[in-house]
């Protein structure tokens, strides 16, 4: 996709719904980015999994919130500084909408974690590098499925 067809779509968002979807997105992509570190790190020492479930998804949407705002905030004086004029809440927006494939990462890591149950997020270091391995594998799908999309 062209820097000229990304335009063309972040201005028709901010257009017509500036803040449609915005906090979602950002819910979702903290509660990936939460749960993640949760598997890359081995959390389960310190929660049971049901505990675990609950830390990911209300620290993870809170994170993901939060981690909006100061991003768009930061990004907003930097830009300012740079001469820019976008406004602080159409920043959020771009922020938000290009997390979009943190919420399809996390369609993926569901079943994995499912799957695996608590040794997707054991810390025995030979068990964690095979799923890690193995989660690995499934988040390079999307890469190769947009790699043959845009192929053809």
């Amino acid at each position: 996709m062209s820097a000229r067809v990304s335009r063309v779509t972040f201005r028709e968002l901010i257009n017509t719904s500036p803040e449609k979807y915005v906090i979602a997105f950002a819910i979702l992509s903290g509660i990936y980015r939460t749960l993640n570190q949760a598997i890359k790190r081995g959390f389960s020492e310190q929660f049971s999994l049901p505990w675990l479930f609950v830390v990911v998804i209300l620290g993870g949407a809170i994170a993901g919130v939060i981690s909006l705002y100061i991003t768009g905030i930061a990004l907003h004086f930097m830009g300012m500084m740079l001469g820019g004029e976008g406004k602080p809440e159409h920043i959020r927006l771009v922020i938000a909408w290009s997390s979009i494939p943190d919420g399809l990462l996390l369609l993926l890591a569901i079943p994995v974690v499912l799957l695996t149950g608590s040794d997707a997020i054991i810390s025995n270091p030979e068990t964690r590098e095979m799923i890690l391995f193995a989660y690995s594998l499934i988040m390079l799908l999307p890469v190769i499925v947009v790699f043959f999309i845009l192929r053809t």
